[in-house]
C-alpha cells in the first residue's frame, strides 16, 4: 500500500519510531495534558487550548490528530499524526470552522504538498522544484506517472475521482469499474457511466473499460438502459470466498456476520423449521439479531473466538 504522501515524502522510518501516546504531544512549558479513554485536552492555566483525538479502533489513547483552539474556543489548526508518531500534515480552518487549506510536511518539517480547498489547487515541492496542479485529478495522474509502475490496468469502485484519474492517464490500458451503488430506475444512467460504456469520437480516452456489477438486479437495470455494443462492456460479478470445508448436507447452516443486515433471515427461518440456523459473530450482536433467538431453530454465538469458528465450520455463508 502506498500514497502520494508516502511516495513524495520519502521519510526514513527509524527503529525507535512509534505511534504517539496522548501525553507525548509536545506542548509549551507549564501547559498540561488531561485525558481519559475517549479524548484528551491541552490546558494552559485551566483554559483548554487544544483537543487530542485518538486513532479509532486502535490501541487506547494513541494520537490521531490535535486541534488547536484560539482564545474564543474556535478550532484554527489541526495537526495530523501517522502510525510512526510523525506530524505529517496541518489543516487550517476559518472562523466558521471550514477547512481552507492543508499542508503536508516531511518528517523534518520541510513543506511537501499544499492543498487549497477554496480553489482546489495542489502545489507539490519535490526534489527542489515546485509543481502546480489545477485539480486533485491532475495531481494524482502526475503521481502515478512518476511512480514508474505498470499503468496497464486498474480496478476502481467509484465513478468520481478514481474514474477521472484513470480516464485521463496518457497511456493505453483496460480498466475495471466495480459498481457497488444503485442507480435510479426512473432516470438515465449516471453521465460518467454512459461515458465509459458509449465512448465515441476523437476525444475519447486511451483507456477501455469493463463495468462489473455484483448485484443481479442492478445488473439487469443497467443492461436494460444501454445499447447492444455497450452491453458487451457490462459483466455480472460476485463475491467469491474460499471454501473452508465441503458441505456435509446436514440440516445445519452456519452464518458468520459482522452486522445484523442478513437479508431475508427471519423469512428463511420461518420457512425452514427443519433447518438449524447457527449465527456467529466475532463481535457483540445487536438487539435486532439477538431477538432472532426466540425461534427454536436459531442459535446465536456472539463474541466467539476465531479458533472456535475454524473447528466448528460447516456450511458457511459470509455476510
Amino acid at each position: 500500500m502506498t500514497s502520494p504522501y508516502r511516495f513524495f515524502a520519502e521519510n526514513e522510518i527509524k527503529d525507535n519510531d512509534h505511534a504517539l501516546y496522548f501525553n507525548e504531544i509536545e506542548v509549551p512549558r507549564f501547559w498540561n495534558i488531561e485525558g481519559d479513554n475517549n479524548q484528551a485536552v491541552i490546558k494552559d492555566m485551566g483554559q483548554v487550548c487544544g483537543k487530542i483525538h485518538y486513532q479509532p479502533n486502535y490501541k487506547q489513547r494513541i494520537v490521531s490528530s490535535v486541534e488547536w483552539l484560539d482564545p474564543q474556543g474556535f478550532v484554527r489548526y489541526r495537526d495530523h499524526y501517522d502510525q510512526f508518531g510523525i506530524c505529517f500534515a496541518q489543516t487550517t480552518y476559518d472562523l466558521r470552522g471550514v477547512a481552507i487549506f492543508k499542508e503536508y510536511f516531511t518528517r523534518e518539517g520541510e513543506p511537501l504538498i499544499y492543498v487549497n480547498y477554496t480553489t482546489s489547487n495542489y502545489v507539490l515541492t519535490w526534489h527542489g522544484k515546485d509543481y502546480f496542479f489545477e485539480t486533485e485529478v491532475d495531481f494524482i495522474v502526475f503521481y502515478l506517472e512518476v511512480m514508474g509502475i505498470d499503468l496497464d490496468s486498474f480496478v476502481i469502485n467509484h465513478l468520481g475521482t478514481p474514474l477521472s484519474v484513470v480516464y485521463n492517464l496518457n497511456t493505453e490500458g483496460h480498466d475495471y469499474v466495480v459498481w457497488q451503488e444503485h442507480i435510479d430506475v426512473n432516470t438515465a444512467l449516471p453521465g460518467n457511466m454512459q461515458l465509459i460504456l458509449n465512448e465515441k469520437g476523437i476525444n475519447r480516452s486511451l483507456r477501455d473499460f469493463t463495468l462489473i456489477v455484483p448485484d443481479r438486479h442492478e445488473y439487469d437495470e443497467i443492461v436494460g438502459k444501454v445499447d447492444k455494443d455497450a452491453k458487451q462492456k457490462v459483466e455480472l460479478g460476485g463475491y467469491i470466498y474460499p471454501f473452508t470445508r465441503r458441505n456435509q448436507f446436514t440440516p445445519h447452516i452456519l452464518t458468520m456476520t459482522n452486522s445484523d443486515q442478513i437479508e431475508n433471515l427471519e423469512e428463511l427461518v420461518k420457512l425452514s423449521p427443519h433447518l438449524k440456523f447457527h449465527i456467529g459473530a466475532l463481535t457483540e450482536m445487536s438487539s435486532k439479531l439477538m431477538a432472532m433467538e426466540r425461534y427454536e431453530n436459531v442459535k446465536l454465538y456472539p463474541s466467539i473466538e476465531r479458533e472456535t469458528v475454524k473447528s466448528c465450520m460447516m456450511s458457511v455463508i459470509f455476510i
